[in-house]
């Protein structure tokens, strides 16, 4: 496929072949006569548009200089300062050993280093004849211009992150901090908030998926911050968790709570958890704090360790050298005397994060960061990437499984319908392929939550593809793990929801685009009537009264055509698909005000601004359609697009 050229050439070439179609007196058809308003001297019969938007005779202009095709007799009198043997103002021949680099302006094949001045009077390519001849389009773009395929650049490198041509070193380098994103594939940090690269910095406010981004380790709804302790009823594993310092131990995951300090004879494991401020480590029961007492040696009475110099007093309530091996619970002074080889507040207890699978202990922090603490038992928990692993309801086991129960204890496995997800994982999860998963492309949805784009098509159900990007295909085999159902469109190369061509066969010549057999139809070539109108990439082709006609999308800003059903009136000109694609993802993600919502766009050239609405054409691509005239941006200002509120979901703005 050609490369689509830049706007600005292709809108000269345009405003000089309309000026010298209507140098004879034989053109002046639907021309203005002379007071009626007009916007360029092309508008006028007279073939000149006055400073005040009136048709006025050129003669009533002093001093002004010809246009092309208008009769001269020297060079002075031509803007082009080029009058030829003719006797008729043109564009000024290359001189013999300077021709012309490709997107140059030509008057014949001759002008040119590649020996071919196309019909636009253009530097360019020469055709390769053995194709159907759809979309040849112009010269190849230089460094930083933007591109869609390698073939369109002359350094034959396009990066499809930023979509410019570059040099090699640069192809697959991806986006800076500030830059645009679409997914966070595109960008250095790997993190797209909002359309925008941002460094994931892991301080406070930045964004996050996970604890393991954050400084904190604390990601509240995708933003990094300061852990505070929680209030009462929060659920907590720690008393660190709770506001109160106190959080319950009733099961595995405990609620925070007001301290509450225990009688004598109620259960404790630690001293602050008794109104005496003493739990006997012995009976693990609160009592009063036994008095002072000098320490006796081994074998006198005793009635708890603090009453012996070894620290420990045995079960016959002698005191006796401490045994090793004391279990967990038991006050100790040292590591080695427990048997879980961890001595902590002068307590036995497990080593946090030092329980292997299937060991005991008493919170999820005794099993590390890949098990969960389930009945005193370390099981696999969500950080687990295996079927079968133990599991248990309130859990999930790796991303995608389910937990079957089958009595308090389960195994991790494959789904077998969208209920086995709904426990798990909530109602927008369906079983996609034996796992739990939201849709991909292609998948049936009713609603976009159910989508990983967060784009369900109203046209067909199915999840979009919005990361244009990733879809790119040279044949079907491509678009196969992409998504459910997609097809590769080869006069795209990229992966579609709907094949439109699949069933339509095109004769010699022809080949199939957007639904419909196209060819390389020119302006005021013979046709049928009867024919569909048809894109060519950037162009609307129509027959009108047995002649072609012709409607240059990119002479209005817009990037490219689009089919949208199967009569006439449903093909538009549209914005370019890389960037109208993400500004309706935008708007279907963030509007209020129906399916196909509402924003504004910028053209192509990021000259002009104007009104969208979303629409699915034909190959189940979501494009910006204009709702109104694109309005220039003044000053050579640039287009921005900037995200909007519920009301308008996009903005664009001349800055």
């Amino acid at each position: 496929m050609k490369t689509l050229r830049y706007f600005n050439l292709a809108a000269f070439a345009l405003a000089t072949m309309f000026a010298t179609a209507c140098g004879g007196d034989d053109k002046q058809e639907g021309k203005l006569d002379n007071g009626q308003t007009c916007s360029a001297d092309s508008n006028c019969k007279s073939g000149k548009c006055g400073d005040d938007n009136k048709c006025v005779e050129k003669s009533d202009i002093s001093n002004d200089k010809k246009e092309n095709g208008e009769i001269c007799t020297k060079d002075d009198d031509c803007k082009s300062d080029y009058c030829d043997e003719g006797g008729k103002c043109a564009t000024k021949p290359a001189a013999p050993n300077d021709k012309k680099e490709n997107g140059e302006i030509c008057t014949k094949d001759d002008d040119c280093k590649s020996g071919y001045c196309d019909d636009d009077d253009i530097c360019v390519d020469k055709p390769n004849d053995s194709g159907p001849g759809i979309i040849e389009e112009n010269a190849l773009a230089e460094l930083g211009d933007p591109c869609s395929t390698d073939s369109e650049c002359k350094s034959k490198f396009c990066n499809p992150y930023s979509t410019v041509c570059v040099n090699e070193a640069d192809k697959d380098k991806k986006l800076e901090s500030g830059k645009s994103c679409q997914t966070d594939n595109y960008c250095e940090s790997n993190n797209c908030v909002n359309f925008k690269c941002v460094d994931k910095s892991g301080a406070n406010g930045s964004s996050c998926d996970d604890i393991y981004d954050c400084d904190s380790y604390y990601c509240n709804e995708g933003k990094c911050e300061a852990f505070t302790p929680q209030p009462n009823g929060t659920e907590c594993i720690t008393h660190e968790d709770c506001a109160s310092g106190y959080c319950t131990e009733d099961s595995f995951i405990g609620q925070c709570a007001d301290k509450a300090p225990q009688n004598n004879g109620e259960s404790c494991k630690i001293n602050d958890e008794c109104k005496s401020q003493y739990c006997d480590k012995g009976t693990m029961k609160c009592a009063d704090k036994p008095a002072a007492v000098e320490p006796k040696e081994n074998g006198a009475s005793c009635e708890t360790h603090i009453n012996c110099k070894s620290n420990y007093c045995n079960a016959e309530s002698k005191c006796a050298d401490e045994p090793k091996g004391l279990p967990r619970g038991a006050s100790c002074t040292s590591n080695a005397q427990c048997s879980t080889n961890y001595c902590y507040n002068n307590v036995c207890i497990y080593r946090a994060g030092n329980q292997g699978y299937g060991e005991d202990c008493d919170s999820d922090l005794d099993c590390g960061t890949q098990n969960r603490c389930i009945g005193h038992k370390c099981w696999n928990g969500m950080a687990s990437s295996t079927m079968n692993g133990t599991c248990q309801n309130v859990y999930k086991c790796g991303y995608g499984y389910v937990c079957k129960i089958s009595g308090y204890i389960g195994k991790c496995g494959y789904c077998e319908a969208d209920t086995d997800c709904a426990n798990d994982y909530g109602s927008d999860y369906k079983c996609h392929s034996q796992k739990c998963s939201l849709g991909k492309a292609g998948d049936t949805c009713t609603k976009d939550s159910e989508c990983e784009s967060n784009v369900c098509l109203a046209g067909t159900n199915r999840c979009a593809i919005v990361n244009y990007e990733n879809y790119r295909c040279e044949s079907n085999k491509d678009c196969e793990s992409k998504g459910t159902g997609l097809a590769c469109a080869k006069a795209v190369n990229l992966c579609v929801l709907n094949d439109a061509c699949k069933d339509v066969q095109c004769g010699s010549g022809e080949m199939c685009y957007m639904g419909r057999c196209v060819h390389a139809a020119k302006e005021g070539a013979a046709c049928n009537d009867e024919e569909k109108s048809f894109c060519l990439v950037n162009k609307i082709v129509k027959c009108v009264s047995g002649h072609y006609v012709v409607k240059d999308c990119k002479a209005e800003g817009m990037g490219a055509c689009a089919v949208f059903g199967e009569n006439d009136s449903d093909i538009a000109c549209v914005g370019a698909i890389s960037t109208s694609t993400a500004v309706c993802a935008y708007i279907k993600q963030h509007t209020t005000t129906g399916s196909n919502g509402i924003g504004e766009a910028c053209s192509s050239d990021k000259k002009s601004k104007y009104g969208v609405m979303c629409q699915e054409d034909v190959n189940g691509w979501l494009f910006a359609r204009p709702s109104s005239d694109p309005t220039a941006c003044e000053d050579n200002k640039t287009c921005v697009i900037t995200e909007g509120d519920d009301f308008f979901a996009t903005t664009a703005t001349c800055e």
